[in-house]
This record gives C-alpha cells, structure tokens and sequence, in this order.
C-alpha cells in the first residue's frame, strides 16, 4: 500500500507523489534498506494545497500507484534502469502527469556531460530542491511551469553549519 503523507487526498486541489524505485542489486549499502529521507524532507516542502503521496517500490507495488499531477523520482547513478522502468510504467498509466526528477544523479550526470540520458524527464532539478521545488508547485498550479527551462539548478546552497 502507497503511503500518504495527507488523511485524505482527495480534498487537495493538486497531487504529487514521490516514487522511491532505488537499484538494490549493486547492494551498495551493504544490505541495508534505507527508508526514502529525501522523499520525506521534500514532502515538507511542499505547499500545503497540494496532497503528497510516497511511493517507495522497495515495499509498495508500483502498478497500484494513484494519479497525480506531478511523479517526483530521486536516485543515484545505479539507480537509473530502475528509474527508467517505474517511470515508463507509471508514465504508460498516466500520460498527462508531469515526470520530474532530481538527486544526486542529476548533478553527477551533468558533469559527465550526459544528461541526455534523462531527457524523458520533464523537468530535471539539480542540486537542492527544497528551494526549487516549491517554486515548481506553485507554478504548476497557474501553469507557468510550461516556460521553466527543463534543467531547473538551484542557485544557492542552503547554509550548511
């Protein structure tokens, strides 16, 4: 069962859900299933006319995911057949939901020059987005998200002590 962050989702005029699909078979933390912190940190982020659902595809099913306006994927570089494959099966039930994508892939990939390998994404963010993504949302609701460039970069860090 999908996890949602809202009692009821269905009094929110927009929806996003948070898809949490890493690779395990690279087992490169040792065994360990993390819980998806990034999906959690961002839900908090978001505005509060908005339902937040998390998908995470390590205990949820991904085909019984619910419609939302925006699917946001996260994910290092090992996870990006992973990535692909819940995109396309979610993009396949929900065609006119938008798809972004953020993490540590996104900023890894463009310094290898090699962001094509997500151009199925709508919108990719790179580096933080608990900045990015409100402003995303709140676009989104007036649809001025149609003229945001498809690589969103946050212009500065959030101070770090």
């Amino acid at each position: 069962m999908v996890a949602s962050v809202e009692p009821d989702v269905n009094q929110k005029s927009f929806a996003i859900t948070f898809v949490h699909n890493p690779d395990i078979r690279y087992d490169q933390n040792y065994g360990t299933y993390f819980a998806p912190l990034w999906a959690y940190t961002l839900a908090s982020h978001v505005p509060d006319d908005w339902s937040v659902t998390i998908c995470d595809c390590k205990i949820d099913d991904i085909h019984e995911v619910v419609r939302s306006d925006v699917f946001a994927f996260s994910g290092i570089n090992q996870d990006l057949d992973s990535i692909r494959k819940a995109h396309d099966l979610v993009k396949e039930k929900y065609p006119d939901s938008t798809f972004i994508l953020g993490g540590p892939i996104t900023w890894s990939l463009r310094e290898e020059g090699k962001l094509s390998y997500l151009q199925y994404f709508d919108h990719l963010f790179i580096m933080d987005g608990e900045e990015t993504l409100p402003m995303f949302l709140s676009a989104f609701k007036d649809a001025s998200y149609r003229d945001l460039p498809q690589i969103i970069e946050a212009e500065a860090r959030f101070p770090v002590q």
